[in-house]
């Protein structure tokens, strides 16, 4: 029996991360309104999926099936709870993607992210700031670092607690203190803590 062979070419195509930009014009293409209407939407979804197209599909199908973005037959048009969509938690492929970028992070992002994941799944913003207050064990650049922990999908805020979006995003946080060190950096909080909480105790 004789084969033939055949040969064929094969070409790879290479898909980044959609930006903002991209994800709002795919969201107006197919939901068919303007792009002023969907830049919210886009801005939650983004973040939610890190701009990949699979992700973002993916996402996008869970929200229709559980009817949070459904097409109204009154307006004419889909509609949708930005604050409802906010709440939904991140994929775990999605936590995966933003555990490989931490070492790509700024220092003073990582240190935050770091204190907040010792502290524990959520930390309140009040938390942190008292921690600063302490020269000795922390400079946090908290005033830049929060919103771009939330802006960048790794923390979640509501109302004056931060929490991180998937739990095994603190864990890679966690992973990111030599474990020769961690009993250190706990102890560290700890004692800041009690030291500046002693002092706003009137008693």
């Amino acid at each position: 029996m004789k084969y033939l062979s055949l040969s064929m070419q094969v070409t790879f195509v290479s898909i980044g991360e959609l930006s903002k930009e991209s994800t709002n014009k795919m969201l107006s293409s197919m939901l068919c309104l303007p792009t002023r209407l969907t830049s919210s939407l886009a801005t939650i979804v983004h973040q939610k999926t890190c701009g990949n197209a699979m992700f973002i599909k993916e996402f996008l199908k869970s929200i229709i099936t559980n009817r949070i973005l459904q097409f109204s037959v009154k307006s004419r048009r889909w509609i949708w709870d930005d604050d409802v969509i906010d709440l939904i938690s991140i994929s775990k492929g999605v936590a995966e993607l933003l555990s490989e970028k931490l070492t790509m992070l700024p220092p003073s992002l990582i240190e935050v992210l770091k204190v907040a994941a010792a502290v524990g799944s959520q930390v309140e913003e009040s938390t942190l700031k008292l921690l600063n207050k302490d020269p000795l064990a922390f400079r946090l650049q908290l005033g830049h670092s929060l919103p771009l922990a939330v802006q960048e999908g790794f923390l979640e805020k509501a109302g004056p607690v931060y929490a991180f979006s998937h739990d095994s995003l603190q864990a890679a946080v966690c992973d990111l203190i030599p474990v020769f060190e961690r009993k250190f950096f706990h102890k560290k909080i700890g004692t800041s803590l009690m030291m500046r909480w002693n002092t706003l105790d009137p008693n």
